[in-house]
């Protein structure tokens, strides 16, 4: 019987001939299709097993087509002969894995070549695909290699280059390239997907994801690295990947920052360029807020916290919070007459779910570094004391009574912390103003800073007896002094200041500045050549040790010399002028000469002297009464109250200790 023959007699049952063919077919495409596809798959590839699945399918055309015309059935018979195939072939999970693996690398490199693979296009692996009807079956796997050839990109185009913006032109060439590319691969009958839409969100999601890898380094080089966090800004703004930021965020500054091996100065410093990178990515403060606590309980743990603050605050040559100090200091009356202006409730906006209860929209707004940097500790208190212990150090070294500097800081200072905190830092810097006026009017070789006790911090003192000739000096001068000024006298601090003087020996002439103890211990070689330890430290009246410390800079200079055997000094009569005038000494850390433990001791007992006065009106207080006072009576002038009542109590515990005070029932009383 002849093809045709077999078709009319096909024809004349169509239901069951459609049937059976289907039947018939898909038990060859089980038993012999799928593993000839299979076969080839493993031994050449890809190409050749789309080949011949391909042919398989045409070989079925012309009995598919003759049976179709024979039925109103909606579905064509050769649609169904495909799907049937393609469910023997990839029924198997692993296989259907391979096949999908297989197919990504070479759209891989039809993608990134843009030439025949095994004799293969693009356009003609599309025709297959669209043929087969496996456009939806194969669409993850052929998207997937669009998406990776864009993460290759960004990767190679973006990676530790912050000083120029890149996500526009990113997207310019997904739009350009890869969309095209996309469109040519996939069927047109699938056009619907929005292909540009898929690829140009994973390329801003990628290029979010590398930036928010890289925000450590881009904080450290702020501002050159600007272009790049404004990218980013502008790429969260469409991703929305703010807590995958704040995570990273906070792991890099664990890892990479709060450590022991950092510097404080170091760590606040990168605080700041965080606070100016985190303001720019988010005005809402949201992102800051997310990250600022991991930095500011660390900080609360480091000792010199306040002062490295401070230090930065005041150095108007190199502190990074200086500039800020500058550009904030003036206050800025707008913001809070906005804040007096009642919101619109139609422009009202809910926090994110990443905002602290803690802090309303308009604080977060608000809060400038200082600020942020203060609230660490939430109190300026701190800060003031810190500045008016290092205005103290700066002012005594001071050898040419100068206070430009210090008075312009101050000014700006007053502007953020208020006049009244800073009103015994503003004595102290007049004090050196008037130093300057009575020092122009006593004709002496002295040049004396003089300072109002009981505005400056407690002085760290080493007390020592003068050399009786420098001792004749400072009397006349304080005798001079007293004539000017009558009634007032001065109390001669002789552990501060500097010496100037010009050393004569073996017939040499230097200059050296040194301290007032160390001059006093050379002008006793004046009068002997020769002096036992004990006998020079019973003249200084100070133990051996110190004597033998301050001894060391002559030692070391080259003026005396050391025997340990007979634990003498004696001048060197072979004295050579060293070429350094430095001492080992002076490169060691150069103590505050006021002390902080000092002035605490000092604003404790003033703190005494208001709770005796307190009981001594009073039979009996209990420690909420004392605290209400305190707060409503001593809360003005330079050292306002600001205990806690745990604090309090504290010192309440130390003055019954003391033997001062009685605790009785839970009230205090004075002893009696």
């Amino acid at each position: 019987m002849s093809s045709l023959e077999a078709l009319e007699s096909l024809a004349a049952f169509p239901f069951h001939s459609q049937r059976m063919l289907l039947e018939c077919q898909t038990q060859i495409f089980r038993e012999h299709t799928a593993d000839n596809f299979w076969a080839r798959f493993c031994d050449t590839g890809v190409a050749a097993a789309l080949e011949y699945v391909v042919q398989t399918i045409r070989n079925l055309e012309e009995v598919a087509t003759f049976l179709q015309a024979t039925t109103t059935h909606d579905r064509p018979i050769i649609s169904m002969l495909k799907a049937h195939l393609r469910a023997i072939l990839f029924h198997n999970p692993h296989q259907a894995q391979a096949f999908g693996v297989a197919l990504e690398e070479l759209c891989m490199l039809l993608v990134s070549t843009g030439e025949a693979v095994d004799d293969l296009t693009m356009s003609g692996l599309r025709g297959q695909l669209q043929y087969l009807e496996w456009i939806q079956l194969t669409q993850p796997s052929i998207l997937k290699v669009f998406l990776r050839q864009i993460d290759a990109k960004i990767d190679e185009m973006c990676r530790n280059e912050y000083t120029q913006p890149y996500l526009e032109n990113i997207l310019v060439w997904v739009e350009s390239t890869m969309v095209p590319r996309a469109m040519e691969i996939f069927c047109p009958t699938q056009a619907a997907m929005p292909y540009a839409e898929i690829l140009s969100t994973h390329a801003s999601h990628a290029f979010g994801l590398l930036r928010i890898e890289e925000l450590f380094m881009m904080v450290k080089e702020y501002p050159d690295s600007s272009p790049a966090i404004a990218d980013l800004t502008n790429c969260l703004a469409k991703t929305h990947q703010h807590r995958e930021l704040i995570s990273s965020f906070r792991r890099a500054l664990k890892t990479r920052l709060l450590q022991p091996g950092v510097g404080t100065s170091s760590i606040i410093d990168l605080y700041t360029r965080t606070i100016k990178t985190f303001r720019i990515l988010d005005d809402g403060g949201i992102l800051l807020e997310g990250v600022s606590d991991v930095i500011n309980e660390y900080l609360k743990k480091r000792k010199d916290t306040v002062r490295c603050i401070v230090a930065s605050l005041t150095d108007d040559e190199h502190g990074d919070l200086f500039e800020e100090l500058e550009r904030d200091g003036l206050i800025d009356t707008t913001a809070e007459s906005e804040d007096d202006q009642e919101d619109n409730p139609e422009l009202w906006q809910p926090d994110p779910i990443e905002a602290s209860a803690n802090k309303t929209a308009r604080s977060r707004v608000h809060d400038d570094i200082l600020s942020i940097l203060v609230n660490i500790y939430g109190t300026k208190e701190l800060f003031v004391n810190e500045y008016r212990l290092m205005l103290a150090d700066r002012l005594l070294v001071n050898q040419d009574y100068n206070t430009d500097r210090d008075l312009r800081t101050l000014e700006l200072l007053k502007l953020r912390f208020g006049d009244e905190s800073l009103l015994q830092c503003d004595i102290m810097v007049k004090d050196i103003e008037e130093s300057k006026r009575i020092q122009s009017n006593i004709s002496s070789i002295v040049d004396a800073t003089i300072v109002s006790q009981h505005f400056w911090p407690p002085f760290q003192a080493e007390e020592f007896s003068l050399h009786p000739r420098l001792q004749k000096i400072i009397d006349d001068y304080r005798k001079s002094y007293h004539v000017l000024k009558n009634p007032r006298t001065l109390e001669w601090v002789p552990s501060l200041g500097f010496v100037n003087l010009c050393l004569e020996l073996n017939s040499c002439e230097v200059e050296f500045s040194c301290t007032q103890i160390q001059a006093t211990i050379l002008s006793y070689f004046e009068d002997e050549e020769t002096w036992k330890l004990p006998n020079l430290a019973n003249k200084l009246e100070l133990d051996e040790f110190a004597t033998k410390r301050h001894a060391d800079f002559w030692i070391y200079q080259g003026v005396f010399v050391f025997d340990e055997l007979k634990n003498e000094l004696a001048l060197n009569n072979n004295y050579e002028p060293k070429t350094l005038s430095t001492s080992p000494s002076d490169n060691e850390p150069i103590d505050s000469l006021v002390s902080s433990d000092l002035q605490s001791e000092k604003d404790i007992e003033v703190l005494h002297s208001y709770i005796i006065g307190m009981l001594s009106n009073y039979a009996s207080l209990p420690v909420q009464r004392i605290h209400t006072m305190l707060t409503t009576f001593a809360r003005s002038g330079p050292k306002p109250y600001e205990k806690t009542i745990a604090e309090l109590t504290q010192i309440l515990r130390t003055m019954v200790s003391s033997g001062q005070v009685e605790y009785i029932g839970g009230q205090y009383q004075l002893q009696r």
